[in-house]
């Protein structure tokens, strides 16, 4: 590993032997260590990554290492928690890295591999058997109310770009608003009624005739025209819009409105809630069309007011 590289970012990021244990004390998952260490702390494990002939050693909880050996196994809340953890500090270290140009994602994939082990064990969340919905679950997190369910609905519709008709079809019209999609003009002709054709027309003795101020065509672009037995013809350019129903709101704020319902109903919010809507919209809608569609999971996108009250 590059040496000015190390020395930028020794301070920040690599860990001295006086330290470790003042980091395990603080809960850390992932410590960098600036050298070797004669005692690994209790249940922690030290990992040797190489790097073009460089040792890249690390500190890691054994219990976190089990959890992303073995993806949906173990506690779901406790690997939710820590992977969620894991993922925070590791992420902050590659994107160090990454930016200083000195390592790539293929070389350091800590972030990659926690985020993929958390997704697992959100679906071991949702489901009982990784097929079934947890009813107790999904009443937790309200997604089996009409109103979160048609907001659910709306995100998967705004993800995977569904058409006004479709969106009609999936019942969200308190997610919509009509707009004017589009103007388009077409000639029309139609027959006047009796009535209407006596106001243009007067008999020549032998045959009917439009009246003199209807033999030109008329401030709108209007004209008339005499057919058998009398009849009268109108012609004339009509303007139509094409109006179509939007989801009026962005993801983000969907997700907002579930969170306050949830509020309202008086659940408790905890911090993974949100990447558990999010999994469940993947599971239950987007996957089916586009799996290359879903929305992002990722732990550490995880707002203020999702933390636990």
């Amino acid at each position: 590993m590059n040496q000015e590289f190390l020395q930028r970012r020794r301070i920040l990021t690599r860990i001295p032997p006086e330290r470790v244990y003042e980091e395990v004390r603080r809960g850390n998952k992932f410590i960098v260590l600036e050298e070797d260490i004669d005692i690994v702390p209790e249940s922690y494990v030290l990992v040797d990554m190489k790097y073009k002939g460089d040792s890249f050693k690390t500190l890691v909880p054994q219990q976190l290492l089990f959890y992303l050996a073995n993806p949906g196994e173990g506690s779901i809340d406790d690997a939710l928690e820590n992977v969620a953890d894991f993922y925070n500090e590791v992420e902050d270290f590659e994107d160090g890295a990454i930016n200083e140009g000195s390592i790539n994602v293929q070389d350091i994939n800590w972030a990659t591999t926690s985020r993929s082990t958390y997704q697992v064990y959100l679906i071991n969340k949702l489901t009982k058997n990784g097929k079934d919905y947890d009813k107790s679950v999904l009443e937790d997190l309200c997604l089996n109310h009409e109103y979160v369910q048609q907001r659910t609905r709306g995100i998967a519709a705004l993800i995977l770009g569904k058409t006004a008709e479709e969106i009609k079809e999936a019942k969200l019209t308190a997610l919509l608003k009509h707009v004017t999609i589009s103007r388009t003009e077409k000639k029309v002709t139609e027959n006047l009624s009796k009535t209407e054709a006596e106001k243009v027309r007067c008999y020549a003795g032998s045959h009917w005739e439009l009246k003199p101020e209807y033999q030109t065509k008329g401030p709108e672009g209007e004209s008339y025209s005499i057919g058998p037995w009398g009849s009268v013809k109108k012609t004339y350019v009509k303007s139509e819009e094409i109006i179509e129903p939007v989801i009026n709101k962005q993801i983000a704020q969907l997700e907002d409105e579930i969170q306050r319902y949830r509020e309202g109903k008086s659940k408790k919010i905890n911090r993974h809630d949100r990447n558990l809507i999010r999994q469940y919209i993947n599971l239950c809608y987007i996957t089916k069309e586009n799996q290359h569609f879903q929305l992002d999971i990722n732990p550490s996108k995880i707002l203020e007011n999702d933390n636990p009250r």
